[in-house]
């Protein structure tokens, strides 16, 4: 019987994670119910616009999700400047969710290979090869379902994620950049509109925060989890910045 994701979130992120999934199954009952709302805008009762408002204001200031954030942004664009941050990040988070510090330089390298941003697929104690594209939608809908959406929302999301498969290639092979605060911005953007008495956001942000929120969930947690929740993060965040795939 396969493991389920080991998951972490702490209270403030798991409220605004429930209220987002919340907001996407209520829009996809109204949408089925009724053609004439937005399609590409989900519209927030005055209390939830609030609260929205409120957890992401909290989140902002979270510590762990500014580093993780600042990791990210730059995890596929390892070099001299960066990479001895972005380890120290991926290593200090590891411990905190109790992994050993045995070993921490091969599992380093072993998620960077998992991830596909390192060529050397043979470490000094395994055979390591990319996650296949086709497993990380696989993955990415068994952690939703761990964290009990809705099927429809579920269903929602992981089409979501495969229309950006493209881009995140790209974004592995450094052919598109992740730009600075482009993670943050996913939030900071939705309280901005808020915060101007507008009660209906772009469905496409709505779906990018819940996919960063779930995924950052299983960072730095087994070498396959830490991979996938980069490669769903990056998703999340690619689709506010690059152009779709086509639908097939």
């Amino acid at each position: 019987m396969a493991v389920g994701p080991e998951i972490h979130i702490n209270k403030n992120k798991k409220q605004l994670l429930q209220l987002l999934v919340q907001l996407i199954y209520e829009d996809l009952k109204k949408n089925s119910a009724n053609n004439n709302l937005p399609d590409d805008e989900i519209v927030l009762s005055p209390v939830d616009a609030h609260l929205l408002q409120s957890l992401i204001d909290a989140l902002l200031q979270d510590e762990e999700f500014i580093l993780t954030s600042e990791f990210l942004e730059n995890i596929a664009t390892l070099d001299n400047n960066n990479v001895r941050q972005m380890k120290k990040i991926f290593l200090s988070f590891r411990e905190a969710r109790g992994k050993s510090r045995a070993l921490e330089g091969i599992r380093w390298n072993e998620f960077q290979i998992r991830l596909g941003i390192s060529n050397d697929f043979i470490t000094k104690t395994s055979v390591v090869s990319p996650i296949p594209m086709e497993t990380f939608i696989k993955k990415e809908k068994s952690l939703f379902i761990s964290m009990r959406f809705p099927t429809a929302v579920t269903t929602e999301l992981v089409k979501f994620v495969s229309q950006q498969k493209s881009n995140v290639i790209r974004v592995l092979r450094k052919e598109n950049l992740l730009p600075k605060r482009s993670v943050k911005n996913v939030f900071s953007k939705i309280k901005e509109k808020i915060s101007k008495n507008k009660y209906s956001i772009p469905k496409k942000k709505v779906y990018a925060a819940t996919v960063l929120l779930s995924n950052m969930a299983v960072l730095y947690t087994t070498r396959d989890w830490s991979a996938i929740g980069v490669l769903s993060s990056m998703a999340g965040t690619a689709s506010t910045i690059f152009t779709d795939d086509k639908k097939k």
